[in-house]
């Protein structure tokens, strides 16, 4: 049971503030804060005789790693509390009642110093007291006005993931079930506190441990240390147990935490915010969950997009709605253009129903997710960050990698992934699918039959029959009525091919088009039977898709251009219209004449417009020629829009935005390469917009930003890549790249990235030593590496990383004494070298 045990000054009624310690895993209430047998080595004690005016208490509770030493009882020894735990959700519960009854009528600040296990319960208090609101256990959260962590693992334990995995060995408790490494609750209160502690007005201070227990392994990695909000953690030279122990009321966290308090005691109440509890929803008859709880995300219903005319396909519709009514895993395979997208939409409809925005009484209550391939060029990495954004929010884990925000995302949701353009991912859609919990389902819409077996696979390889092609054809054409040998050649042509069918239609449905030179062409390219072939079919649709833009005026085709350049997904009406440039006609009828053709389709998920489907991207991108002056005004458009965004505005609108055009800046920059897009987008990207969204904590935006600078690197002449102007931005761009890594706990990815600007930064500085800049970047390049290695616990070469960099900076410093940059980091590279040698033995 817990008991709430008194230290010191409890009894002073006008004392000014109360401290509360809480242990760990395998702690109690004395025994964890001493380094002795007696209160003479009790840190709490210690705290307490210092500050007579200040309450001083210790929370003891059951909190056994293993059920073993139950057995000491049999024997007379331990006690009632010996291997026992409870659930933190329960153990939260249990004791934040026991802190109401002793300080729930006080007033004055409280501050919580809490070890290991002890910080995630105080969150966990903390969280239920905010909920409690105005109710007596609120008043915790509201008296709390600092917590100081001391090797607190906020996204779990080493120890304990290695116990779990022998969990029939250890007969571990619950406790340390509540460690492991990752798990989705520790996960979620991090989130809480995090975002909520600022608002609460609650200082956070976090110091972790640099050594193992033993020589074994360590207890909390730095990485999982880390609080969210506050100061950077500070790494204090002791092991797990030992950190909680302090030797002297003269050391560092002794006097860290006397000077917390004094902070507390001494600061006038009156800029202490008013405690604000989440107000009570006044609950009308909307259905539950079109709603989204507090800091969650709605439940998505993300739909593909519908064909304008779906004819058909009533055996494979049949077959895909029953496999979803039964949540069974499918994949629809087919080439290009034969409706798959189509008839993953019908089927979905079918099975959620008219009232589709309500998915309580379906299949997937947790919520529909389309995710298209195409529009992340088959990268994993970009899908799983989408996936972890539309179902958690994009503030959901921001400073992890993506597949760990994605597998966290989609536990334990039962939801059903559509992937679009499967066969992008090649081989590595089992590894993106590999994020999936047994609860999720997916459905794949692939060219590629091979990446899902027979049994789970629907294939298209018939085209529709004749019967069916005429009635597809007659509602595209709008009931425009041709003579019937023409009809029926036309029919035959496009042998029962729905992309085929309704690029025929647009092209045909142009009053300026002769049927029959259409015709005539089609013969005479040798074309005939070529839909039957899966091998020649994309040949045909290219020509068929050129043939359609060959009567398109200027406009028309600057607009078709422009959304070739720019990423497959919906584009902004405006930005059509700018990058037509001063003085060109609205874009609006030049849109109208592409959607009549069958080119554009109107989005509204986004707003805009976009290719009806991804071969006509792809053909356009390939077969209209930029035009410089045309991808200028994109770049300047971009910019102008991602710049606008407000700085530290996390609305979801904002960001789906921010995302959107990041993106068309990526594919815009691959498309070819001019100097001038340097001044006009990239060097704004590479240095104000990744700070930016990393200083929101959106580092997949920031991420993006990165990856279209990379882009246009790609695309620069060797000749161009190699001056040294050129190799030193290069240098930026990796070291960027690392430093996103780095904040992710990627220390391997963030090594190499930091390895590769190194390299660049010491050819540069080989090359003209006079040169004090590059001199400087690589000092700073040393310590970046340096700074991964300590992190890796590779001490012995992050020593000699920080050394190399020390004399660097020492030779700058003394060249310029005035130069106040130069001796800072000269204080940067000594106080990292001294904290080396002070981790490693004599």
């Amino acid at each position: 049971m817990s008991k709430l045990h008194r230290i010191g000054g409890t009894g002073n009624d006008s004392r000014k503030a109360d401290v509360v310690f809480i242990h760990g895993l395998g702690g109690d209430a004395f025994g964890t804060w001493r380094h002795g047998q007696d209160e003479n080595s009790s840190w709490p004690h210690w705290l307490a005789k210092k500050n007579p005016e200040v309450g001083v208490w210790s929370l003891g509770y059951a909190a056994s790693p293993s059920k073993w030493p139950r057995l000491l009882r049999f024997f007379g020894k331990g006690n009632r509390d010996t291997g026992h735990a409870m659930p933190l959700p329960a153990r939260a519960k249990q004791s934040l009642d026991l802190l109401r009854l002793h300080l729930g009528e006080r007033e004055g600040p409280l501050l919580f110093i809490c070890h290991s296990l002890g910080g995630l319960l105080a969150k966990h208090m903390l969280r239920l007291s905010w909920e409690a609101g105005a109710d007596e256990a609120g008043c915790i959260a509201r008296r709390t006005r600092a917590v100081l962590f001391l090797a607190t693992p906020h996204h779990g334990a080493t120890l304990a993931s290695l116990a779990h995995s022998f969990s029939a060995v250890f007969q571990t408790t619950v406790s340390m079930e509540d460690l492991r490494a990752h798990d989705a609750h520790l996960l979620e209160l991090y989130d809480w506190y995090r975002n909520h502690a600022p608002d609460l007005a609650i200082k956070t201070v976090t110091y972790y441990e640099r050594r193992d227990v033993g020589g074994i392994l360590p207890i909390v990695k730095p990485a999982f240390a880390q609080a969210g909000t506050g100061k950077d953690a500070v790494a204090l030279d002791e092991d797990h147990i030992s950190i909680s122990k302090p030797r002297d009321f003269e050391g560092q966290l002794c006097l860290a935490t006397d000077s917390l308090l004094r902070s507390l005691i001494d600061q006038p109440l009156s800029i202490v915010p008013a405690f604000q509890p989440p107000r009570e929803a006044i609950v009308v008859q909307i259905d539950s969950s079109l709603l989204a709880r507090e800091g969650e995300q709605p439940i998505p219903c993300q739909l593909p997009p519908q064909a304008n005319q779906f004819v058909g396909r009533r055996k494979e519709v049949q077959q895909l709605t029953e496999r979803l009514r039964e949540r069974r895993n499918t994949a629809v395979a087919g080439a290009a253009g034969l409706g798959k997208t189509a008839l993953a939409a019908t089927a979905l409809r079918e099975v959620i129903g008219p009232a589709w925005p309500s998915l309580t009484h379906t299949p997937f209550a947790a919520g529909l997710v389309f995710l298209d391939f195409y529009s992340h060029r088959g990268q994993t990495e970009p899908a799983w960050q989408a996936l972890a954004n539309v179902l958690r929010g994009p503030l959901f884990l921001e400073r992890r990698p993506a597949r760990e925000r994605a597998e966290e995302a989609c536990r334990h949701r039962e939801f059903l992934l559509v992937v679009e353009g499967a066969e992008e991912a090649g081989e590595r859609i089992h590894e993106f699918l590999a994020v999936l919990s047994p609860e999720n389902r997916w459905l794949l819409l692939t060219r590629d039959a091979t990446q899902c077996s027979p049994i789970d696979s629907i294939y298209l390889r018939d085209s529709l029959s004749a019967e069916e092609s005429g009635m597809l054809f007659d509602a595209l054409t709008g009931g425009r009525r041709f003579a019937p040998d023409i009809r029926e050649r036309v029919l035959e042509l496009m042998d029962g091919h729905p992309l085929a069918l309704h690029w025929a239609a647009g092209l045909l449905s142009g009053p300026d088009e002769d049927p029959e030179a259409i015709l005539r062409s089609w013969r005479e390219e040798g074309l005939t039977g070529s839909l039957h072939d899966p091998s020649r079919a994309q040949h045909t649709l290219e020509w068929l898709f050129n043939r359609s833009t060959r009567g398109l005026n200027e406009e028309e085709r600057g607009v078709l251009s422009v959304a070739g350049f720019v990423a497959h997904r919906p584009v902004a009406q405006a930005l059509l219209e700018t990058a037509l440039g001063v003085g060109a006609p609205s874009a609006g009828s030049a849109i109208q004449t592409l959607v009549r053709r069958s080119l554009l389709q109107r989005r509204t998920d986004p707003k805009g417009w976009m290719f009806s489907h991804v071969l006509a991207y792809k053909f356009c991108r390939e077969g209209i020629p930029p035009k410089p002056a045309i991808a200028k005004r994109i770049a300047s458009w971009v910019g102008s829009e991602i710049a606008s965004v407000p700085r530290l505005d996390t609305t979801k609108e904002h960001l789906d935005g921010a995302r959107g055009l990041l993106q068309h800046a990526e594919a815009l920059l691959q498309t070819s390469f001019a100097l001038e897009l340097w001044e006009i987008l990239v060097e704004s990207l590479l240095y104000e917009t990744v700070d930016r969204f990393e200083e929101i904590g959106r580092l997949d935006l920031a991420a993006t930003a990165l990856a279209a600078v990379d882009a246009w690197f790609k695309m620069m002449p060797e000749a161009e890549a190699d001056l040294a102007e050129w190799q030193r931005e290069q240098g930026v761009l990796w070291s960027r790249k690392g430093n996103l890594r780095r904040e992710q706990g990627e220390l391997g990815l963030a090594l190499e990235a930091f390895r590769q600007s190194l390299a660049i930064r010491e050819r540069l500085a080989s090359a003209d030593p006079g040169n004090a800049t590059w001199q400087r970047d690589l000092s700073v390049a040393q310590n970046n590496v340096g700074k991964v290695l300590r992190d890796q616990g590779e001490l012995g070469l992050a020593l000699e990383a920080f050394r190399q960099s020390l004399a660097i900076a020492e030779r700058l410093a003394s060249a310029d004494p005035s130069n106040a940059t130069w001796q800072r980091d000269l204080e940067i590279s000594r106080r990292l070298v001294e904290e080396i040698r002070d981790l490693l033995p004599e």
